[in-house]
């Protein structure tokens, strides 16, 4: 029986040297069917070149001609992909050596299936997240409200997908620069079946303050465009409550919210914090409101001649 190839897709930004143990926890996979593409999204550091001359002919690497960000960077590994299988990893993160075996494994124990074979990924620093292992067996499915109230069961680096699935559920919404991976999940969840195979498959290695959630001024630029997405897919919204739906909509301007707190736009942050919480009559935890109020303090004092 010929065992079926995957190819891991790396989305890469300026992060030479550092994509190499990306790279290396691929090439070092216990599964023996492993391709890896490194999808270089225009960087300024000499990527393209300097990983071509270390792996030569042992990754495939694709050059953006411009920065287009990891949504598109991921859809243009799906396109030059010729394996059967999907797998994704962050340039800043690791596989385990057993990550592609056991999540395959899926597939093997029943040729039929045709969904999503998921793991576990987990900070290296502070192993958070293991106590789901607990929670579910291998081969068990997870269902779109289960993944809502806790989004760390899938995450970018821990799921596969057949090509062919993946292709034909529209793949990463170019539209979304966070939370993409969350709109691709529902998504799919809305359409396919995801199962468990029941390990850690990857490995979040901490990287500075440069990770996409942080990169404010796009998460300012996208606000309300993630529950905007999720509202015009009609096959999703009737498979959720309206729970679901407003704890989405909270979800989507959360990341706006901290960011205006976190870059110093206290008027901003306490307008978008009274439009979500008045206007669209959602509910923050108490965290959010402290915040309203110490925001006026932290604007005096940058205000305040001398400061």
């Amino acid at each position: 029986m010929t065992t079926p190839e995957v190819s891991v897709i790396i989305p890469s930004y300026n992060r030479w040297p550092g994509v190499c143990c990306a790279i290396d926890s691929v090439l070092d996979q216990s599964y023996p069917g492993v391709k890896c593409i490194v999808v270089d999204d225009a960087s300024g550091d000499g990527s393209s070149e300097k990983l071509l001359d270390k792996y030569a002919d042992a990754i495939v690497v694709v050059s953006n001609p411009e920065n287009r960000g990891q949504s598109y960077s991921r859809n243009i590994g799906v396109k030059k992909a010729s394996s059967e299988y999907l797998c994704f990893l962050d340039s800043d993160d690791v596989l385990t050596p057993d990550a592609v075996r056991d999540r395959m494994d899926i597939y093997a124990e029943d040729p039929d299936f045709e969904g999503v074979s998921f793991g576990l990924c987990v900070s290296e620093s502070r192993g958070d997240k293991k106590h789901l292992l607990e929670q579910k067996s291998a081969g068990e499915r997870l269902g779109i409200s289960e993944y809502l109230q806790n989004k760390s069961w899938v995450r970018n680096n821990s799921y596969i997908i057949p090509r062919r699935v993946m292709s034909s559920i529209g793949m990463y919404n170019v539209e979304l620069f966070n939370r993409e991976d969350v709109e691709l999940f529902l998504r799919l969840l809305s359409q396919v079946e995801f199962r468990f195979c029941g390990s850690i498959v990857s490995l979040v290695r901490e990287q500075g303050d440069d990770r996409a959630r942080d990169d404010f001024e796009r998460i300012f630029r996208q606000k309300d465009t993630f529950y905007r997405v999720i509202e015009r897919n009609e096959q999703l919204v009737s498979k959720l409550s309206s729970t679901e739906l407003n704890t989405l909509q909270v979800f989507d301007l959360i990341e706006p919210l901290r960011g205006y707190y976190n870059t110093g736009k206290y008027a901003q942050y306490r307008a978008l914090y009274r439009d979500i919480t008045r206007q669209k009559q959602l509910v923050l935890n108490k965290r959010f409101k402290k915040r309203y109020y110490v925001s006026y303090v932290l604007q005096f004092f940058k205000q305040a001649p001398g400061s």
